[in-house]
């Protein structure tokens, strides 16, 4: 029978995690063994006491383990705590003050199932419900099997037609521990480079229709926070594609290039904005740049190559056009078309040899 191991961060959830954990309890199947793993990330408020009354009162049949840090080390490091713990086939990642809908693990499992080879699925996915605002991650009406074995998968992550975040997958506990796909601590943002090592190394995905995961997060503007925290997130951003470009795929793929522009470009846009407040990290966002425009242009995607010099002043200045900000992603995904149609016109391949 297949096992699943649940990973829950908790720490200063008090408000949340009763209604997140009856959402797990709500999971419980004949068709699978299921285990939660809350792990406790030093909470000062009564998270942890909540969350052991309502374990105390529970005989059913799924396994609550708990485990704890010393001090606080943040939510990346409680996953990878949960991934080492873990006794399941299949890893699912829920935050506190998220729920899951009734069933969902069924539902998923069940899709598993019926699949023709489903021991070459390594990751299944379920719809998201955003309650920022009322909409679901995924306008998707059917069941679609995705082969990774030429990218197909990795390529609807590098272009953010599938959500990046890790909750509401079950992903394969084999895929994370045999590749080290483990989530990078003390960075902003570390599910952008968790996603890609996940689907880079997966063999195929399965992503289903209905919404079985109900994200409750509303996150604040970035504008709004501290200047400490801005360093943070460029610094985090320079880390991601410097991680994501020591091990590109295999196989030509522009939307590689585009996706660590993406990243990137975050991180260029608030240094501009902040040129004095980040000294520190100009010279390695230069660098970072530099690399990342090199190799463009080394696999031969002169369209992108051109497009990138709108991270270098003066060219960057277009960014602040209306229309730039409005159509960047459409912007993007058009530059992939033609690079591709002007590579399979003239007959030349990328180099492959990063």
């Amino acid at each position: 029978m297949m096992k699943i191991s649940i990973i829950i961060p908790i720490y200063n959830v008090q408000d949340y995690v009763e209604r997140c954990i009856n959402s797990v309890i709500s999971q419980e199947s004949n068709d699978f063994e299921l285990e939660c793993i809350l792990v406790d990330d030093c909470s000062s408020d009564h998270s942890m006491e909540i969350a052991q009354k309502i374990i105390c009162n529970y005989t059913g049949s799924i396994k609550f383990v708990f485990l704890s840090h010393d001090h606080n080390r943040g939510a990346s490091a409680a996953r990878n705590t949960g991934i080492e713990a873990a006794v399941g086939d299949f890893i699912f990642f829920v935050d506190s003050d998220d729920r899951l809908e009734n069933g969902s693990l069924k539902y998923l499992v069940d899709g598993l199932n019926v699949q023709q080879s489903p021991q070459s699925i390594d990751v299944i996915m379920g719809n998201m419900q955003l309650c920022m605002d009322g909409k679901p991650a995924s306008d998707m009406d059917q069941i679609i099997l995705y082969d990774n074995s030429e990218g197909e998968a990795l390529r609807k992550i590098l272009t953010r037609e599938i959500y990046h975040t890790p909750c509401n997958k079950l992903v394969r506990c084999s895929v994370l521990r045999e590749n080290k796909a483990y989530f990078e601590e003390s960075i902003i943002d570390e599910d952008l480079l968790w996603s890609y090592f996940v689907f880079l190394y997966s063999r195929n995905v399965l992503v289903m229709p209905k919404i079985t995961y109900i994200y409750e997060d509303i996150p604040g503007s970035v504008m709004h926070t501290t200047s400490k925290r801005l360093a943070q997130l460029i610094r985090s951003r320079i880390v991601i594609v410097n991680r994501i470009m020591d091990v590109p795929p295999s196989f030509s793929c522009p939307e590689y290039y585009t996706y660590l522009f993406y990243v990137l470009a975050r991180a260029v846009n608030l240094y501009e904005m902040n040129r004095n407040d980040f000294a520190d990290v100009k010279e390695d966002l230069n660098l970072t740049k530099l690399r990342l425009m090199n190799e463009t242009r080394r696999q031969g995607y002169c369209l992108l190559y051109a497009f990138f010099y709108t991270m270098i002043p003066p060219l960057y200045y277009i960014t602040k056009f209306r229309f730039y900000r409005r159509y960047f992603d459409r912007i993007l995904r058009q530059l992939v078309i033609w690079e591709k149609f002007l590579l399979n016109n003239t007959s030349k391949s990328p180099n492959k040899e990063l």
